[in-house]
């Protein structure tokens, strides 16, 4: 245990947040700038897809918050909220620093603040803590998540300027933009995003109880984009999320799920049997015992099974001559199996040639259809046709 205070406060902090490897959870009810932000915590989090990246706040008190720093967290992790939050918490890996000083520059360089660091085992009960308040949050809803998409606002505390400066923060590491080009860093979010409308439409209606529900949802993505009166969702690929209150996606999510109820009533074969059918090739290839064993034919064949390569055939040919076999086993081993953060594995993995992230979505989503939906550019507009804030694929 470690008391801090002054500006030994935001170094250490600033520190601790330098040399993160798996995690950042944050639960605080003022954020300030981005470049308060980055000033305090560094930009390695946003960085690194090994990173598990967590915030916590209180969105009733909208003008705490700076609206462009929580679209960084949220496109970066998860975000929810919970009413009534006071604490101020940093969670880095195995470290836990409790303190009265928010997310802001006026509380890191204009505040008599003070915090104890709490290390290893000693921050275990405020890491289980963290846990059980995040499972009694709730996730933003879309009308509020388009409150902070569609405007800019300082946070009340950041704009303060009354206030003489006390401790000099650390230097600002630069703009998080240009890193969120590796698509992979915010495929949480993304996660997030098609997880939260699974269980809104399962509240609707299961056309196949016993099958995933994230390849019944794939299949409605689809039929969205490919197959749907007027294809609604195909021309998300370019414009702007639509502005749905949770009782407009509600009703659309409604609407359109019964439109492919009675879709596949008019099919002679129902629409989720070829994806139940690759997914148990596909589980039965890349069982941990059986990878690392494949031969090129076998990988071949398991290629067949993904939608990626099959569009685009010359690339099962490019992955498999551009690439060792050994090389491809020790990938997907670990894109499928390893224990790591989504996003890391998919940057492990994406060292193999040709292997695109559509290709590693459908790997796993295919593989472990019970935890990952199948990320892809189907999903991506039907989750923007359905107002979610997430990012055009490509």
């Amino acid at each position: 245990m470690k008391i801090l205070h002054g500006e030994n406060l935001v170094k250490e902090l600033r520190n601790l947040s330098d040399n993160v490897s798996k995690r950042l959870w944050i639960a605080v009810p003022y954020i300030g700038s981005p470049t308060s932000l980055r000033k305090i915590l560094g930009k390695k989090w946003f960085d690194s897809p090994s990173v598990s990246v967590k915030l916590l706040t209180d969105i009733s008190e909208i003008s705490n918050i700076n609206s462009e720093s929580i679209r960084h967290f949220y496109e970066r992790g998860k975000v929810k909220s919970l009413t009534g939050l006071h604490a101020k918490i940093y969670i880095i890996d195995d470290n836990c620093l409790v303190t009265s000083a928010n997310l802001t520059n006026t509380a890191f360089s204009k505040r008599y603040e003070i915090g104890v660091l709490f290390q290893s085992k000693q921050a275990n009960t405020l890491i289980e803590t963290f846990n059980e308040w995040w499972l009694k949050s709730v996730n933003l809803k879309p009308e509020d998540i388009r409150i902070f998409f569609t405007k800019n606002h300082n946070s009340t505390d950041e704009t303060e300027i009354t206030l003489p400066t006390l401790w000099k923060l650390p230097n600002d590491p630069g703009s998080f933009i240009k890193n969120l080009e590796k698509r992979y860093l915010n495929y949480d979010r993304i996660v997030e995003n098609f997880n939260d409308f699974a269980n809104k439409y399962s509240t609707i209606q299961r056309l196949w109880k016993d099958s995933p529900l994230n390849l019944e949802i794939d299949g409605l993505f689809n039929y969205l984009y490919h197959h749907a009166v007027g294809k609604p969702s195909n021309e998300y690929i370019k414009k702007m999320p639509r502005n749905l209150s949770e009782d407009q996606q509600l009703s659309e999510i409604k609407k359109w799920a019964l439109s492919y109820r009675k879709w596949n009533e008019q099919k002679d074969e129902d629409d989720i049997v070829w994806r139940i059918r690759n997914s148990e090739k596909l589980k039965k290839f890349f069982i941990p015992s059986k990878v690392t064993k494949l031969t090129k034919e076998e990988l071949k064949e398991a290629f067949m099974c993904l939608n990626s390569l099959t569009s685009y055939p010359i690339n099962r040919t490019k992955i498999l001559n551009n690439n060792s076999i050994q090389e491809i086993r020790v990938a997907i081993n670990e894109l499928v199996n390893g224990d790591g953060e989504l996003a890391a594995r998919m940057d492990f993995c994406n060292k193999i040639k040709n292997l695109g992230t559509s290709s590693m979505n459908e790997i796993i989503g295919f593989t472990k259809p019970e935890k990952y939906p199948i990320i892809n550019k189907n999903s991506n507009c039907g989750l923007r046709f359905f107002g979610y804030q997430v990012r055009v694929y490509n």
